[in-house]
């Protein structure tokens, strides 16, 4: 009668304890048969099945407590709270900028190299600039990368908002970068110089350093003074990258 017994307790709660054996055997023989021999539940099957529902309860508050304090939702509050109180937990942060600064300038400055490879069919491992000459027909191909810049020029005339560089977005607007805008930087610069244009390419790499460790900071929702130290950590890691320098940042 155990289990039926903790139902009632459930559902009522308002009538003594004296009064639910009666009620739940009353409502057991008017609304079900009376059960058989071997349906009837033994004293030791019924002590499991009050154990099995208190380890159901304390695995419901187990995993309550997971999300709250250690899911990635609490995990993210957590984060927050120790890079705002502590100085040591935004080098830590910065540190990981700087790391994710070089995998960006290696991924671009390899995408760039291929498409000059490919345009121009140098060997790996050469660089456009080191070569004494070029056929007459690759004239072309810096003019063919003009023409796509200037197409890419003429479909963003129609954005109502213009591309916001880093050091514009670290000096009036608290270091939030826009990704999209990001992309567009990086993507002409990779162009220019994929195409054989004599630009560099670390507008490319600052830009999209920057984005990213200002992403991580409205994220984390650091304070204007901190958003603005990790995006400048993102632009000095990108140029230490690019020149092979890594005090230099």
């Amino acid at each position: 009668w155990a289990p039926m017994i903790r139902k009632f307790r459930r559902m009522a709660r308002g009538p003594p304890a004296s009064a639910l054996p009666m009620m739940a055997m009353q409502v057991q023989m008017s609304e079900t048969p009376e059960p058989s021999r071997n349906e009837v539940q033994s004293p030791p099957k019924a002590g499991f099945t009050a154990r099995l529902a208190d380890f159901g309860w304390a695995m419901g508050a187990l995993l309550q407590w997971w999300r709250v304090h250690i899911g990635p939702v609490g995990l993210l509050v957590r984060l927050r709270s120790l890079v705002r109180r502590r100085e040591s937990w935004l080098v830590l942060l910065a540190v990981i900028v700087g790391a994710l600064a070089g995998i960006v300038v290696t991924a671009l400055r390899e995408i760039s190299y291929g498409l000059q490879r490919l345009l121009y069919q140098i060997p790996h491992g050469t660089r456009l600039s080191a070569l004494d000459s070029l056929p007459l027909d690759a004239a072309l191909i810096p003019a063919l990368g003009g023409v796509l810049l200037a197409l890419i020029a003429f479909v963003l005339r129609r954005r109502k908002t213009r591309s916001v560089d880093l050091v514009e977005a670290n000096a009036l607007h608290g270091g939030k970068l826009s990704m999209s805008d990001s992309l567009i930087v990086t993507g002409q610069t990779v162009v220019s110089n994929g195409f054989g244009a004599s630009v560099g390419l670390e507008a490319a790499y600052t830009q999209m350093s920057g984005v990213l460790a200002s992403s991580l900071g409205d994220l984390l929702q650091l304070r204007r003074s901190d958003m603005r130290k990790l995006v400048g950590c993102g632009a000095a890691g990108a140029i230490a990258a690019a020149f092979g320098a890594p005090l230099t940042g």
